[in-house]
């Protein structure tokens, strides 16, 4: 058994799994394998040159490198996804309860119809994710669990619970 066969089965790998490279190495393999079974008339590989065996030893070494980066790349993705997950989500909750905070705030002074410009100055938050998300012609505002935001026709934002 080749050691590209037993990492295949340690990862529970088909070839088709794996790279456009490494399923060459083991084509290369395959194909020295038939190469000396025509030869020889037999499948047994004991009267084999030094060289077909170095070439058989290379592809086999190319194979397993190419898993073995295979594997790391899915696990470094893999964990990279998760902490940008993670980071992501975080960040998010953070600017959803600065938000909620901000429009909460906003209910208590008992003022419920702001400016743009009056919103930068009041709820900072608020204002850039509106503005990150602004467009022309479209509901423009934002809402959190207990509150909203909303712009109305004469381009004043209305702050009210949900």
């Amino acid at each position: 058994m080749y050691a590209y066969e037993k990492l295949m089965q340690e990862y529970n790998l088909k070839e088709s799994d794996l790279t456009k490279k490494a399923k060459v190495a083991i084509t290369a393999i395959k194909n020295i394998e038939k190469s000396l079974v025509r030869q020889k008339g037999k499948s047994n590989f004991k009267g084999m040159s030094d060289e077909t065996r170095e070439k058989i030893e290379i592809n086999d070494q190319f194979a397993v490198d190419e898993i073995e980066m295979m594997m790391d790349s899915d696990d470094d993705e893999g964990d990279s996804q998760k902490k940008e997950t993670t980071v992501t989500l975080t960040e998010q909750e953070k600017k959803g309860n600065e938000i909620e905070a901000e429009l909460k705030k906003l209910m208590e002074s008992n003022k419920f119809s702001y400016t743009i410009d009056e919103l930068r100055n009041v709820a900072p938050t608020t204002y850039e994710e509106i503005w990150d998300n602004y467009e022309d012609d479209e509901e423009n505002g934002v809402g959190t669990s207990n509150f909203k935001i909303m712009e109305d026709s004469n381009n004043l934002f209305n702050v009210s619970k949900k």
